[in-house]
């Protein structure tokens, strides 16, 4: 079985990985067997990080209670998501209650190492406490981040390593966990062989096929004279990195580019259980990037391939319309049929118990199903899926690929800038319509399947002929 391991470093990866498990939720496909998610992040109480973890928890849980073989129609979180460490996190030691100084136990230094630290490292540097992470300042986190290798964890996903798996990282570029931790780890991953203590599958990990998303400035902060993160820097610190880069990444196959000039304000907030950024559409064209590079990169590459994102048609809010044809295909119908299926959850399926529709006679029996799938895990991921469509909607750039308000009276006219079509010899419409479907659709399951997946497997191949009959994608 193919893996993907897939390094989330900082908030940044964070985020990303999230909006993957969004879209692998909705059936958008992998070419991989499974995605293996580490999160790097000294910022262990960040509420990005948290979420994501929620989310994929969550995903897991739904997922645990379904099949996928070839008599399965249903592709709903068919993407297996490996806990490979606990929490999805590698941890990064001896960095809580520490300030930098410490750290790198400048005290005990010689007279020409303190000497020369003290050139390298402000007074402000050796004073930073590292528990949220390193506030944008990459010097120290290359220092930090390159001991990462000598974990346990490290040793465990080397271990778990396999001949053809691949390996994915996602950073930002003007920070300073992402941007200090892409670098390193990269250089980490290409010369195990020399390292000292030999790590299980060296050999493998040294030369398999390796891509990354470095994501440029795609959003501001506010000012805050008492944050360290000042987003006056940025830009310079793109520049010096893309320098470096150039110079210095030789030995990676495809380098996926990615940023936006509309850039909205976030609160500035170094970190911890306030760092809690909006949805974003450059996070949902990165999870896109790992897509593309699984289905396209195999084979270890002469030289480094590039690749940006692009859209047909640039506006302060897209749609799906506006997008390229390539991600138009991969995400729409995907995402349409999700949507499509939340809908109704939230805001049909308790009317359609109440009027006791055919359909629902096998589901609402079993309290236990009710209780625990769907009000424990389906609506949860639900309400997280919601959340991040809105997020993106109302950002900058912002997606606003559906009308997500309740109008009973239209469901099918949920997607922008796509007509709806009218279904012949069926005189019912909107979710009276969906009810029928469902009737007719619940009746064709053999006696037998479970009940997560008989509930799963209707909704999936009822949304898809819905589209099919009534959405003009």
């Amino acid at each position: 079985m193919s893996k993907i391991y897939i390094f989330g470093i900082g908030g940044t990866g964070s985020r990303v990985i999230k909006s993957l498990t969004m879209l692998l939720a909705t059936g958008v496909e992998m070419k991989s067997n499974a995605i293996v998610p580490i999160i790097i992040d000294p910022d262990v109480a960040a509420a990005d990080l948290t979420r994501t973890v929620d989310v994929m928890h969550t995903y897991n849980n739904i997922r645990g209670k379904l099949t996928f073989t070839n008599d399965t129609q249903c592709i709903f979180f068919k993407t297996e998501i490996q806990e490979l460490l606990s929490g999805f996190r590698m941890n990064l030691e001896n960095t809580q209650n520490l300030q930098f100084k410490d750290y790198i136990q400048l005290s005990t230094m010689d007279r020409a190492n303190y000497a020369l630290t003290k050139m390298l490292f402000s007074d402000d540097n050796l004073n930073a406490d590292m528990e949220v992470g390193f506030k944008g300042n990459p010097n120290i986190g290359s220092v930090v981040l390159n001991r990462f290798t000598q974990s346990s964890q490290f040793h465990k996903f080397a271990s778990d390593f396999q001949d053809g798996d691949k390996i994915f990282i996602i950073s930002s570029i003007f920070g300073g966990t992402g941007a200090s931790g892409f670098p390193v780890l990269l250089k980490n991953l290409r010369t195990l062989l020399t390292i000292k203590d030999k790590l299980p599958n060296a050999s493998l990990i040294q030369d398999c096929v390796i891509g990354a998303i470095t994501i440029l400035p795609y959003f501001g902060i506010e000012p805050n004279a008492e944050s360290a993160i000042d987003e006056a820097t940025f830009i310079s610190k793109t520049k010096a990195a893309l320098a470096y880069y150039n110079q210095n990444m030789s030995t990676i196959d495809a380098l996926y580019y990615l940023g936006d000039n509309l850039l909205n304000k976030y609160e500035n907030n170094e970190g911890g259980e306030e760092q809690k950024n909006d949805a974003h559409l450059m996070e949902l064209a990165a999870a896109l990037a790992i897509i593309d590079f699984d289905k396209d990169f195999d084979e270890r590459k002469d030289k480094t391939v590039y690749r940006e994102f692009g859209v047909k048609q640039v506006s302060d809010n897209l749609i799906l319309p506006d997008l390229c044809d390539t991600t138009y295909d991969i995400i729409a119908k995907p995402l349409t049929q999700f949507t499509l299926f939340y809908k109704f959850v939230n805001e049909q399926l308790s009317k359609s118990i109440q009027d006791k529709q055919p359909w629902t006679s096998r589901f609402e029996s079993k309290k236990w199903f009710a209780d625990r799938y769907i009000k424990s895990h389906l609506n949860r991921i639900i309400k997280e899926y919601t959340d991040w469509l809105t997020e993106m909607g109302n950002n900058k750039r912002g997606f606003m690929p559906y009308e997500l308000g309740v109008n009973r009276s239209a469901v099918f006219n949920l997607v922008k800038g796509c007509e709806t079509k009218r279904v012949l010899f069926n005189a019912n419409s909107n979710y009276a319509l969906f009810d029928d479907y469902l009737n007719k659709g619940e009746k064709k399951f053999k006696e037998g399947l479970p009940l997560e997946q008989r509930f799963m497997e209707l909704f999936y191949t009822v949304t898809e002929k819905l589209i099919n009959d009534k959405i003009r994608l």
